[in-house]
């Protein structure tokens, strides 16, 4: 019973060699930790930082709401919500069946005694000027999801950009030239020359729409077009405090849509507004005991009182 003698790790025998001795060097730091999106974050800022575009105006500060910017990132959320954009775009063809090709309906020549093979169409999927085996047909490709869950995919898309540091809010995005290179001056006074950009705003300048478009790595697109492929789809994210602004309070509002609650709510308020109009209609300085609430409730006391004798 002799034990085989021990090797240590680090020490090899005389007759290997190692080629390549940079897999026992430390791995490379990761950009964006995993932490940074599997986990919801507790250190979101009450406020973003508003950047002035043309560099003449002050820097100011624009409100984050923390429900968005702290949620944890699911990619399964994420692909979800871009197969249900994309299937909703995704056009449908079709091809023509027999019955729809122009042709006659008679068989094109006996069944034997020809020679040839056996047909009995002119129109069928072999021949020339016949249709298409097994072709496509018109379909529905949309999926359908919830709506909170699109709201989520949404907000999960603003949080990565966040944490990735590539969410950047300006105060206008306004040219004062339509000269592209007057505006890649400016893109690249922030650090926006060598990225893809998604320029979203509500509506362009003139100036600054002829200047972008010549741009190859940005691509400007206005609020209501914007979604969550489209962002997922660039490296950094660029918008003006206007839109950053509704766009926290749409996305909020929808995820957090009660039908209940909003029903509730809309009584609550015709039920205050019918309160308000009956108090604006007394005339105080009236009088008459009709409109008086006490002379009313005196009035049925005697009256339930005749009843009871």
């Amino acid at each position: 019973n002799v034990s085989a003698p021990s090797t240590s790790i680090t020490t090899l025998p005389s007759n290997l060699v190692i080629s390549d001795t940079s897999i026992f060097q430390s791995l490379p730091e990761v950009r964006f930790p995993a932490d940074n999106y599997l986990f919801p974050t507790l250190d979101v800022p009450e406020n973003i930082r508003v950047l002035s575009f043309n560099g003449k105006g002050v820097g100011s500060v624009a409100p984050m709401e923390r429900r968005i910017f702290e949620v944890a990132i699911r990619k399964d959320i994420v692909h979800d919500v871009i197969r249900y954009i994309r299937h909703k775009k995704r056009q449908p063809k079709k091809t023509k069946r027999m019955s729809e090709i122009a042709g006659s309906n008679k068989k094109p020549r006996p069944q034997k005694g020809t020679g040839s093979s056996q047909v009995g169409h002119r129109r069928n999927s072999a021949w020339r000027k016949g249709q298409k085996a097994h072709g496509p047909v018109l379909r529905d490709y949309s999926i359908s999801i919830n709506r909170k869950v699109r709201a989520l995919g949404m907000m999960m898309a603003l949080a990565a950009k966040f944490r990735e540091g590539n969410l950047y809010v300006f105060d206008e995005l306004k040219c004062e030239t339509l000269k592209t290179k007057d505006l890649m001056s400016l893109l690249k006074s922030h650090g926006l020359d060598n990225d893809t950009l998604l320029v979203v705003d509500e509506e362009f300048d003139s100036n600054f729409l002829k200047a972008i478009s010549n741009v190859v790595k940005a691509v400007p697109l206005q609020r209501k077009y914007m979604t969550v492929y489209e962002i997922v789809k660039k490296d950094k994210l660029v918008m003006t405090s206007a839109v950053f602004a509704d766009l926290q309070r749409r996305v909020l509002a929808q995820y957090t849509k009660s039908s209940k609650r909003n029903n509730w709510m809309r009584a609550l308020q015709t039920l205050n507004e019918a309160n308000e109009f009956v108090v604006a209609n007394i005339d105080e300085d009236d009088d008459d005991d009709s409109c008086d609430g006490y002379a009313l409730e005196d009035a049925l006391e005697e009256e339930e009182e005749e009843e009871q004798k």
